[in-house]
Order: structure tokens, then C-alpha cells, then sequence
């Protein structure tokens, strides 16, 4: 059974009700606060890992584990077995969550653990934070000489086979711009960017292994984003979370073609299982995965694609079912830059589906940045990218 905590940014959170508040309202988080959310999940495994069973020492307090990639919004909820739960571990993680400039609210009982060290229950009672529990044990070393806390290495290694085969197509290992333990091999081609994403998560005695193929239109980003700096000022761009900059992203297993079945097992536990997942991947990548990409060699290619058809169908249908989430505010006003710059014969239907999803669904993702429905922001984009439509290239 799974009894759940609260972390999140809010520092103006200084008692239940507030929290309650703060939690009620998921947002995008800052680059800041994502590497805070970052440090909190790294530094918590330190008394509480992911897998502590496997030592039998430990208590497994997660119920329904840490999360494998970027955290991206705020509150971050976490399922905290109920047979595991008393002060001590809650104590604990409002310790570590305080270390990264967090706070932990405990929804069940009425309880806010603050940056103060102070438990502040609903009656408005306070008291100090219980000490923390003791680190767990060090990690076991697996077989192989492979160590599970070398993510550095394991990065090196994925990257070094994907760079074997990539390099002869002008790929280039990059620097993930938040995430220390992720890169990008990736390259410009034409109009594009295309991106593989590699992250790898250290657990008790093995590593995962994350990746997922991106595909980034820098030029439609910033003509929307150039817009928005003239009309509602740079600071809005500020409150733009990353994850909404790509203009479009498609994960590894949307991609056409057979899958390796070398690539099913992305938990990695020696040497061996990391030199063969690595060469598997290095060679799906240079095979399937580049594939399909390659068909986007200018930006009318696309428009053709983003603009056709059955996506129209798609946005409108989800508009129509109330879906918002799978529809982002980078992927509204890609389709209306690529809408008002690239021919097509259904420019007009295009315009009018994407106002009908802003006045439908898209005023959720709007109020992470201007703070209301972004209508008004959304028309005088449109009327601007019309006066003055954006040079994108060929």
C-alpha cells in the first residue's frame, strides 16, 4: 500500500494550507529548480535506495520507485510503503529535501516539513525535525569489475560506440545543458537537429540506461520565441521550462523497422552487459534510427510531414476529447509558425484548428507562463507572425 509525500519548490509555503495550495497547482519547474529536484533524488538514494532489498539490509521504502529520467514538474509525489513509514523516515526526507532548498509536504496527516527544519502540522503545532536516519550500507561492486556508480564511464563507452558509427555523418558528442548525467550525440541537418539522448541512473548494483531519439527545429523555435520577446517581453521566455523548447520529439520505439533484441534489457549489471548494449545501440542508431530522419532535408519536407492530413485530424480530435497533455505549448506554436511559412493548401484549416485547441486545451500551457489563459498573447503572435511571417530557410 502506498502512502504518498509531496516535494516542491514553493519556499513562500510556510504552513499547510499554502502547501496544500502550492502542491494543488502542477507547474513546470526553472532550470534551478530542476537541478534542485536532481540533487534531492541523487542524495536521498544515499539513505534510502532503489533497490535495498537486493542487500537485505535496508529498509525498500519506495512503493513505486524514484523517477528514471528529468523531473519537469512540481510537486514531485513519491509512494512511500506504508509498513516503512514512521517519523524517522519522514524526518529523513525532509532533511535531504531541505539540503536542496525543498520542502516536503506529508497530504495524509497535515504536515509541512519546512526549509527551517520545523514540522508544521494543520493545527499550526510545530517541532523540530527527528534526526536523520544512518546512510545505507556502500554499494555493492557487481560482477566484472563493472561499478554501478561509474556513470561517467558507462557514458563514455555508449557514446564512444555511437561516435564509431555516427561520426562519418558529422555527429558530435554534446553536453546535456541541465543534466550532468546525459548527453546528446547529435548534428545539424538541414533545417534540423537530430539528437540521440543518452542518460544513464546509477541504482544499488546496476545502472538503466535512458534513451530517446529528438529532433529539433532551431529556427521555428525561435521565430515563435522572438515573438513573444517583442510582444510580452524576454522575461516570459524565462518561465518557458526546457522540456517545451523541442519542436518535436519522437522516443526510440515510435521509430519504423525491426527492433534489436539486444536493446530490450537497458538494465546494465557488469562490463559485458554494457560493451553489448552499446554496440547494439551504435548499430540500431546507424541503421533504423537515422532512417527515417533522413527524409526531412528542408524545411518544406517538414511542413509536408508536421502539416498533413491525418495530424490535422489528430490535433483536432484530441482538442475535441479534452486531451492537453500530449499536445505542448512548443508543439502549438511550432505547427503555427510551419502553418504560416510553409505551402499548404490547408494554411487556413490549420490556423483555425490551433485557435480552436488555444481556447480548448492550450490555456493550460499558457498559464505556466503569462499566468492566464494566453488567448490575447496567442492572437497577437498569430497577427505578428502574418504581418511579418519568419524567414525559416528552404
Amino acid at each position: 500500500m502506498s502512502f504518498i509525500v509531496q516535494i516542491f519548490d514553493r519556499v513562500t509555503a510556510t504552513d499547510v494550507r499554502s502547501a496544500l495550495a502550492a502542491c494543488n497547482s502542477d507547474k513546470p519547474v526553472t532550470p534551478r529548480v530542476a537541478a534542485m529536484f536532481d540533487q534531492f533524488l541523487q542524495e536521498v538514494q544515499r539513505y534510502y535506495p532503489l533497490a535495498a532489498h537486493a542487500t537485505g539490509g535496508e529498509p525498500h521504502i519506495w512503493s513505486e520507485g524514484l523517477p528514471l529520467g528529468p523531473v519537469t514538474s512540481s510537486p514531485l509525489n513519491l509512494g512511500v510503503e506504508v509498513n516503512e513509514l514512521n517519523d524517522t523516515v519522514l524526518s529523513t526526507l525532509g532533511h535531504v529535501a531541505a539540503d536542496a532548498g525543498l520542502q516536503l509536504l506529508e497530504p495524509q496527516g497535515g504536515a509541512l516539513y519546512r526549509l527551517d527544519r520545523q514540522v508544521i502540522f494543520d493545527d499550526g503545532s510545530a517541532e523540530p525535525f527527528a534526526e536523520r536516519a544512518p546512510q545505507a550500507a556502500p554499494r555493492a561492486k557487481a560482477t566484472e569489475g563493472f561499478d554501478p556508480t561509474k556513470v561517467g564511464y558507462s557514458l563514455d563507452v555508449l557514446c564512444g560506440a555511437l561516435m564509431e558509427k555516427l561520426a562519418p555523418f558529422g555527429f558530435e558528442v554534446m553536453p546535456h545543458p541541465l543534466w550532468e548525467h546525459t548527453r546528446w550525440v547529435q548534428r545539424t541537418f538541414g533545417p534540423t537537429v537530430q539528437a540521440f539522448s543518452v542518460k544513464v541512473q546509477s541504482e544499488q548494483d546496476r545502472q538503466i540506461v535512458h534513451f530517446s531519439v529528438q529532433w529539433r527545429l532551431p529556427a521555428v523555435r525561435e521565430a515563435w520565441l522572438e515573438r513573444l520577446d517583442e510582444i510580452g517581453g524576454p522575461a516570459l521566455r524565462e518561465r518557458i521550462h526546457p522540456k517545451f523548447m523541442p519542436e518535436h520529439e519522437r522516443m526510440f520505439g515510435d521509430f519504423y523497422g525491426p527492433r534489436d533484441p539486444r536493446l530490450a534489457q537497458y538494465s546494465l549489471r557488469s562490463e559485458g552487459d554494457l560493451q553489448a548494449y552499446a554496440q547494439a545501440l551504435a548499430e540500431w542508431c546507424a541503421g533504423q534510427g537515422m532512417h527515417f530522419q533522413n527524409s526531412f532535408k528542408g524545411m518544406t519536407d517538414v511542413g509536408k510531414w508536421m502539416l498533413s492530413v491525418d495530424h490535422l485530424n489528430g490535433v483536432l480530435k484530441a482538442g475535441e476529447a479534452g486531451v492537453h497533455g500530449s499536445f505542448y505549448l512548443h508543439q502549438q506554436m511550432a505547427l503555427l509558425v510551419l502553418a504560416l511559412t510553409c505551402k499548404t493548401p490547408l494554411r487556413a484549416v490549420w490556423l483555425e484548428t490551433l485557435r480552436h485547441r488555444q481556447r480548448t486545451t492550450q490555456h493550460v500551457q499558457w498559464k505556466h507562463v503569462t499566468g492566464g489563459d494566453g488567448n490575447a498573447l496567442f492572437e497577437d503572435i498569430l497577427a505578428s507572425l502574418i504581418a511579418r511571417p519568419p524567414v525559416l530557410g528552404s
